[in-house]
């Protein structure tokens, strides 16, 4: 009598068994191309990191006509040199294509750092924003989060702008999380009074102060990335000091 109740048994076992193997298989390929789909993105950006520094023995120079030769879309080139978010910069012609393109625009999670369509390209706008994504193998922006920590901030204050006029050093003076839609993602002001309100909006809601000194002929960069809700993005503010 029990003999039919412990095939049943054994069976259900073996089909829990069989569906828990797929899950695992399916979870590992997903794995598998996920991190492949990262690793081609590394492997292009580290190319590129070749091709920019080739003519030079140090990092005191990018060959940004050697990146034009491969994407006219390039206009400089962003480098933390303390943290690895060491990139090209590209504009496009919207703000899609780059969200999942690379610098080679081939299609790829890691995507690319990215200005706004909406700015000129030559960091001459008082606010050029640039955006990163957040990958979760530290990649891109991934480390920009990391801002939300003071002490991470005073080791790492600033970043640098290759563009085609030179090198420019840019002090981060507000690190904090931000609405996606919200309303500092401006570029331009109608007046000095605008920008400067502007800036003081953006230390008000900083994580912490910085006692950076901004005035109304500076120029500003913000670097924008997502955060683990799709409804907010945490962004870093920088002003050019040469």
């Amino acid at each position: 009598f029990n003999k039919p109740l412990g095939k049943r048994k054994a069976y259900i076992s073996s089909i829990i068994l069989i569906i828990a193997i797929g899950v695992f298989c399916y979870s590992a390929y997903r794995l598998y191309g996920i991190y492949s789909e990262y690793k081609r993105g590394d492997d292009e950006y580290e190319e590129v990191e070749k091709i920019v520094f080739a003519s030079t023995e140090a990092k005191e120079e990018i060959d940004l006509e050697a990146l034009k030769k491969i994407n006219d879309d390039v206009i400089g080139w962003i480098d933390f040199a303390t943290i690895p978010i060491n990139y090209p910069v590209v504009k496009g012609e919207d703000n899609d294509f780059y969200l999942t393109h690379t610098f080679n625009k081939e299609e790829n999670k890691s995507a690319s750092i990215f200005a706004d369509y909406m700015n000129k390209g030559d960091f001459t706008d008082k606010n050029t924003i640039i955006y990163g994504h957040n990958m979760k193998n530290k990649s891109m922006f991934g480390l920009l989060n990391n801002y939300k920590d003071e002490d991470y901030y005073k080791s790492n204050p600033g970043f640098y702008i290759y563009d085609f006029t030179g090198k420019h050093y840019y002090e981060i003076f507000s690190c904090y999380t931000v609405e996606a839609d919200g309303d500092i993602y401006q570029i331009n002001f109608v007046s000095d009074e605008d920008f400067i309100n502007y800036v003081d909006k953006a230390k008000s809601r900083s994580n912490y102060k910085t006692d950076v000194k901004i005035d109304e002929t500076d120029k500003l960069i913000l670097l924008s990335t997502c955060t683990t809700n799709d409804d907010y993005r945490f962004v870093v503010h920088a002003v050019r000091r040469n």
